[in-house]
C-alpha cells in the first residue's frame, strides 16, 4: 500500500499534469516506486522538475511531494511499515479526528482529499 499511497498522494498534490501531458511524464518525474529516492530529492531535483513541461511546475507542490515522501519514510521507520501506522497506530474510525491527523502530517492534504483517502482505504464508511 505504501507505494500506491505515495503515488496517489503525489498525483493528487501535483494535480498531475497540465492539459495534454502523458501519464508517463508525471510518473517518470517522481520515482514513486521508491519512496526513499523521492524523499532524498535535492534542490537540484526541484530545479529539474520545475523545467519539466509534463507536470505542473509549481515549486510549492513539488516540494510538498518531496516532503510527503519524507513523511512516509519517517512513518515507516517509526512504525515498521506505513500500513502498520495507517491501520493500527492511527486510531479511531471517525472522519474529523483522522482527517485532522492526515492534514497535519501531509502537505497539500485538504479536507476533501483526506476524506477520499479515508473512504477508499476503508478507514471510514462511504457517505
Amino acid at each position: 500500500m505504501t507505494v500506491r499511497f505515495l503515488a496517489a498522494l503525489i498525483a493528487t498534490v501535483s494535480l498531475a499534469a497540465p492539459a495534454g501531458a502523458q501519464p508517463e511524464e508525471v510518473s517518470g518525474s517522481y520515482p514513486v516506486g521508491s519512496g526513499p529516492v523521492a524523499a532524498a530529492f535535492t534542490d537540484a531535483d526541484v530545479q529539474r522538475l520545475l523545467k519539466n513541461e509534463g507536470i505542473i511546475r509549481n515549486r510549492m507542490k513539488i516540494e510538498a511531494c518531496i516532503s510527503n515522501a519524507q513523511v512516509v519514510q519517517e512513518i515507516r521507520a517509526e512504525n515498521g511499515s506505513f500500513c502498520g501506522w495507517f491501520y493500527d497506530a492511527l486510531e479511531g474510525g471517525e472522519l474529523a479526528p483522522l482527517q485532522k491527523v492526515l492534514r497535519a502530517k501531509f502537505k497539500f492534504m485538504g479536507p476533501e482529499i483526506a476524506r477520499m483517502w479515508l473512504m477508499s482505504s476503508g478507514r471510514i464508511k462511504s457517505e
